[in-house]
Parts: C-alpha cells; sequence; structure tokens
C-alpha cells in the first residue's frame, strides 16, 4: 500500500463509528491474533450484525479497551 493510501485509509477510518479488524489493526498497530484474542476472552465486544458476516467493533469500544490496557 502505498503511503498517499495508507494517509487516506487512514483518514477514513477516523470517520466510522464501526471499524472491521483490518481497520482496528491500522488503527492500533496490534496485530490481527491480538485483536482476535481480546475479542475471544471477552476484554474487546465485537458485533456481527449479519449471520456469518463481517465481525465489527464500536470505536467507544475499542478506546474503553485500550485505555484499560494503559494502566
Amino acid at each position: 500500500m502505498s503511503n498517499t493510501n495508507y494517509e487516506i485509509r487512514k483518514k477514513l477510518i477516523g470517520l466510522k463509528d464501526y471499524l472491521s479488524i483490518s481497520d482496528v489493526v491500522l488503527t492500533t498497530g496490534f496485530s490481527a491474533s491480538t485483536i482476535r484474542r481480546a475479542k475471544d476472552t471477552g476484554y474487546l465486544k465485537a458485533y456481527q450484525p449479519v449471520k456469518r458476516g463481517k465481525i465489527v467493533f464500536k470505536r467507544d469500544d475499542l478506546k474503553s479497551w485500550l485505555e484499560g490496557r494503559a494502566k
């Protein structure tokens, strides 16, 4: 991904209320496996609006999880 595309994607992510795993990885710098582990253990709440659909995370839940990790 070119640097320009990366910057554009980061700006677009900033406008979303719900983030995909790849959005969370790009935003936080954590690996996808770390995000999935946090979801599976219940530390990070995830939503799946459509059965067998994409898993998404609320921006506010992500912020709370990140703040909790910093303590």
